[in-house]
């Protein structure tokens, strides 16, 4: 499917190179990651991971632990 909105995907380094800052890693938790924008301040909070295969990832080690 083409790209109709025309959207520019860039990467976390080609970001910061336009808005001046970098994000900097913060702690990971679950599927999300946060990050913190050194130019604004600002926590971001992405997801890393999608929600079935943490879901199942999840579930699959608490088996793993069960039945060991």
């Amino acid at each position: 499917m083409k790209n109709q909105l025309n959207f520019n995907i860039v990467s976390d380094e080609e970001l910061a190179e336009v808005n001046g800052g970098s994000l900097q890693y913060v702690m990971s938790a679950g599927p999300y990651t946060w990050y913190k924008d050194t130019r604004t301040g600002k926590t971001i909070c992405k997801q890393t991971i999608d929600t079935a295969s943490y879901t199942f990832g999840v579930m699959a080690e608490g088996w793993g632990k069960t039945f060991h």
